[in-house]
């Protein structure tokens, strides 16, 4: 049977049809706990094109079916795919996976954002409320005091006994605008399905959030990419909350883009506290992560915090610090782990700034800018 040319696509295509794929698989066993057929939408459409990919090779390096879309999720695309430097020069994405333990990473996501108008961050953007709950904080005389008190509780708390618990235990967010419909819109029950055989359910100890039985041994995987989390969790190393009807977790994707990421922006927050400074959390409902103001009221600093595993591929995203550069001295941070794991990523994003035209950006790691202003303060 001869085959139609509309089905055969490029790599560079299929790149961005696996990533949109894996976001999906994500999703649903995050809704269900598991997978079965009929597949939603975007993963058969990946599987079907990967087979006529092999099909037209003969081969079967692309992956046709879950299993095998599992496994390449965890590589990076320079490590299976042939070429990947004709479609990614920069190796802005090839030389990250798609997956790190439970997490979709940055890659995964920036890839997926490319297909059809489909973009990963509007499941947190257009998630039904959650644009009225933005708009309501801003009607408001202290909504931005409602939206930084809200942002660090999601951060601090993914896991929790539900919004009648937490208004006797924490009062004070009875002052947050919308406070119900926010508690609806962000979480969701926590299936018993996560308990273990005594009714014990999992949470990582670093990052609060509900952990997962590992494969190949491990004991458990965390979707946090600390590395002290995950060798805690592999570790069987956890906390542990008696499953009850009342517990609620945070949404997929507010874990993915407010609760993990925010673990530095909040440790960033607290270390500048403690220095003396003053802190404004997520100014302007988020126009960066922080302001703050040093102990004598001579220096002001505004920091965007970004995790991302890629220094080609922050590079190419960052965007500025949206007009704080004519008042602060502004820095971006990242993850001390980053660094720590990768000496070369501070000169890599440096030097695809500017091989890309882009404006210098000051790079710091959480410790080294908390250490650095509080000498300077």
């Amino acid at each position: 049977m001869p085959r139609r040319a509309a089905q055969i696509r490029t790599d560079a295509e299929m790149a961005r049809l696996i990533a949109v794929a894996v976001v999906r698989l994500r999703t649903v066993l995050d809704a269900h706990g598991w997978l079965r057929p009929p597949y939603d939408p975007d993963i058969q459409r990946c599987l079907d094109l990967c087979s006529a990919r092999n099909i037209d090779e003969g081969g079967e390096r692309w992956p046709a079916s879950v299993a095998a879309l599992v496994k390449v999720a965890s590589l990076p695309f320079d490590a299976w795919m042939a070429d990947t430097a004709g479609w990614d020069p920069d190796a802005a994405f090839t030389a990250e996976p798609l997956v790190e333990g439970e997490q979709t990473t940055a890659t995964c996501r920036e890839l997926a954002a490319e297909v059809d108008g489909h973009s990963p961050e509007d499941e947190l953007v257009e998630t039904q409320g959650f644009t009225e709950f933005r708009t309501a904080c801003a009607a408001q005389r202290d909504g931005q005091a409602s939206y930084a008190l809200w942002r660090r509780f999601v951060v601090e708390h993914p896991v929790n006994e539900g919004l009648a618990r937490v208004m006797v235990s924490m009062p004070e967010m009875g002052n947050i605008v919308g406070i119900e419909q926010a508690f609806q819109t962000f979480y969701e029950p926590l299936p018993a399905a996560y308990a273990d055989a005594d009714g014990m359910v999992p949470i990582c100890r670093v990052s609060g959030t509900v952990l997962r039985r590992g494969r190949g041994g491990l004991a458990f995987e965390t979707e946090s990419r600390d590395p002290e989390a995950v060798r805690l969790a592999r570790a069987g190393k956890c906390d542990g909350r008696a499953w009850a009807l009342n517990l609620r977790m945070l949404k997929r994707p507010f874990r993915s883009f407010w609760c993990l990421p925010g673990k530095a922006e909040v440790e960033l927050m607290d270390r500048l506290i403690g220095l003396g400074w003053s802190v404004e959390p997520w100014p302007d409902l988020d126009r960066v992560d922080l302001v703050a103001t040093s102990p004598e009221g001579s220096r002001r600093v505004a920091v965007d915090v970004k995790d991302f595993a890629s220094p080609t591929l922050l590079a190419a995203r960052f965007e500025g610090f949206k007009g704080y550069e004519r008042t602060h001295d502004c820095y971006l941070a990242v993850p001390d782990a980053r660094l720590s794991a990768d000496r070369t990523y501070a000169s890599v994003f440096a030097n695809l700034r500017a091989s890309l035209g882009k404006k210098p950006v000051a790079l710091r790691s959480v410790s080294r800018l908390a250490t650095e202003l509080g000498r300077a303060g």
